[in-house]
């Protein structure tokens, strides 16, 4: 516990602390003893004052709380084994006397609540770790290469040609005849895929990769396959995504199908989500995961009407590719770019209804596992 003398009439003690949850508040206070902390005098009359704040904020802006003895801490309480972090300020008002001594209650008044502190200090607190650790995987991931981001767009853009080169002609007839939708079908479908598996991919190991971190700074787990989402959404939101609205704009002239493109987008994002944060909180427990993921993509990519048309697909074979979920994002991206006639917003809907779970289940399974992370990190 880094403490830090501060200045001015009062004594001040800024300490980074993180919250964590009730079950691990006993195992806190038998430790208390071995825990060291400061308090005033006995010459002090009045109880400190506990403020919580943002890093480098004003410390007065967050809840301010009277800690007393041992049970306030408990007020504070719960945010799970590897929660937010905060920065406190306690301040004490002048006594008559510098000399330090040990306080359990002091240490217990470091265990936080992530329900007794301000949601916003949380979200933002969040949003901006995420923030910093995509940058700095998007600069690892690109630095010293010359093109930089726009290798992102290589990999579809390859595909897509290889897949024309071989498979246009022949395909060409359930398009109307025409390459160029082939081409079009083609580059919606292997952008949709090529980022799912990308992002669940990078997101798969991230926990355990930033295990070390875990385990020297309070941070939530959940920041770094957010992190890997948040990395490959960005890339290709200036790449690839918006040579999809243009030729949502160009093929169809229809402006509701231009509107739900980003609705769509945002939807393959969620799917990706809730996958990468379940593959994050497993491949902690199932070191093999990383090796069956690689087949399981490989089965989401040919199950999915990437290279070919749905149609091309036996009528008894079909059901069993219907439980595909990016199958659904596939079709629905390709419905707002590429279609004609009368939007299928069942499709849409569907997909955006499946996405929605896939999202929620990730996160609720992410954080019923996350507080056994610690012991095999």
């Amino acid at each position: 516990m880094a403490i830090e003398a501060g200045r001015g009439p009062a004594r001040q003690h800024r300490l980074d602390v993180r919250a964590v949850d009730r079950r691990e508040r006993d195992h806190l206070a038998g430790r208390a003893d071995q825990a060291e902390a400061v308090e005033p005098s006995p010459a002090i009359d009045r109880k400190p004052t506990l403020y919580l704040g943002r890093r480098g904020g004003d410390e007065t802006a967050g809840r301010q709380v009277e800690v007393d003895d041992r049970k306030d801490a408990g007020l504070i309480g719960g945010h799970g084994a590897h929660g937010t972090a905060f920065q406190i300020t306690v301040e004490y008002p002048r006594d008559r006397s510098d000399t330090p001594r040990r306080d359990k209650s002091m240490v217990m008044a470091t265990v936080l609540d992530a329900r007794e502190v301000p949601l916003s200090l949380l979200s933002r607190r969040q949003f901006e770790l995420v923030r910093l650790s995509a940058v700095r995987q998007l600069k690892s991931r690109y630095r010293g290469t010359s093109l930089g981001i726009l290798w992102s767009f290589a990999n579809p853009l390859l595909t897509t040609a290889l897949y024309t080169a071989i498979f246009g002609t022949a395909f060409k007839a359930y398009y109307g005849g025409s390459t160029s939708r082939y081409v079009f079908s083609a580059f919606v479908g292997v952008t949709v895929i090529a980022f799912f598996l990308q992002a669940t991919t990078e997101a798969l190991g991230s926990v355990v990769a930033n295990g070390g971190l875990l385990n020297k700074i309070a941070l939530d787990a959940e920041t770094f396959p957010y992190a890997a989402i948040a990395a490959n959404a960005f890339q290709q939101s200036v790449t690839s995504f918006p040579v999809l609205l243009i030729l949502a704009a160009v093929l169809t002239h229809d402006p509701i199908r231009v509107a739900l493109v980003p609705v769509v987008l945002a939807g393959i994002v969620a799917l990706s989500a809730g996958f990468a944060l379940a593959l994050a909180a497993l491949f902690v427990f199932f070191r093999d995961l990383a090796y069956l993921w690689s087949i399981f993509g490989f089965v989401f990519w040919i199950t999915s009407p990437v290279f070919y048309p749905a149609a091309l697909v036996p009528v008894a074979v079909r059901p069993y590719l219907a439980v595909n979920p990016v199958a659904l994002g596939i079709g629905s991206l390709r419905d707002v770019t590429l279609g004609r006639g009368p939007i299928d917003f069942g499709l849409i809907v569907s997909f955006l209804l499946v996405a929605a779970g896939c999202a929620a289940v990730g996160h609720a399974l992410f954080r019923a596992l996350r507080r056994d992370f610690m012991d095999l990190l």
